[in-house]
């Protein structure tokens, strides 16, 4: 998010592209460029260096700025809402690893993390259908659009 909100400029503009793509091995851990390859990898096979994907051509800065400031979760208490979760769930936990040389948990959430929103929301007396996918990117639907859709039928379907 740090690099997005530096690289890519006021909203609703493309800033320095090859500046952010530069800055990927120097403004990050070295285990990082890694780790964001894996969650977002080239769409359509176009690599990133080409320039900007679709999705980052219209991309809101102010969204990421949002997150490196804190703003974004400042007002919401996650412990909270999971609490007060008042239907069924279902989490698809997209890549996730654990990172044995550097120690680092790559991706949203770690295991231990997910297993705490299970807990927290079957507590709450709501099912809970978790799915693990640690090899599939994190836009689940735009990569791989056929098992998004087959994981959210089944579910569905399961829900009687």
């Amino acid at each position: 998010m740090v690099l997005r909100s530096k690289w890519l400029g006021d909203q609703w503009t493309i800033g320095d592209w090859p500046g952010m793509q530069k800055a990927v091995f120097t403004e990050l851990p070295v285990w990082m460029p890694e780790a964001l390859t894996a969650m977002a990898p080239p769409v359509d096979g176009v690599p990133l260096s080409e320039g900007p994907p679709q999705n980052l051509r219209e991309y809101d800065p102010e969204w990421a700025r949002s997150f490196v400031t804190g703003r974004a979760t400042a007002a919401c208490d996650h412990v909270t809402m999971l609490e007060n979760v008042k239907v069924p769930v279902l989490f698809t936990h997209h890549v996730h690893r654990y990172d044995e040389k550097t120690g680092a948990a790559v991706g949203a959430l770690s295991d231990l993390q997910a297993r705490r929103v299970e807990e927290i929301v079957t507590a709450a007396g709501q099912a809970f259908t978790y799915r693990s996918f640690p090899d599939v990117p994190h836009m689940m639907h735009l990569y791989q659009p056929e098992q998004y859709a087959r994981t959210v039928v089944e579910w569905v379907s399961a829900l009687g």
